[in-house]
């Protein structure tokens, strides 16, 4: 959600329209990932939280902000 837009990933990258069945991610079933897979360590990264210019006031705040409760919707409830 941006300036109140609410936007979708697909295949093809970011949509400002819920995208056709087309694009939708899919799974793979046959897929086989490479033979190091297994032994290797994967990290995601969220640079809005882990950014190096911001104090650590910044993130406490940051991370206050998602105290509140958890609020459930449905599959195509707008986000906010």
């Amino acid at each position: 959600l941006k300036d109140g837009q609410q936007y979708w990933l697909d295949a093809r990258g970011v949509q400002k329209r819920i995208p056709p069945k087309e694009f939708h991610f899919k799974l793979n079933v046959n897929h086989q990932p490479p033979s190091w897979v297994p032994e290797q360590v994967f990290y995601q990264i969220f640079p809005d939280r882990f950014s190096a210019s911001k104090s650590e006031s910044d993130i406490r705040h940051a991370y206050a902000q998602y105290d509140s409760a958890s609020v459930v919707k449905g599959w195509g409830d707008a986000v906010g």
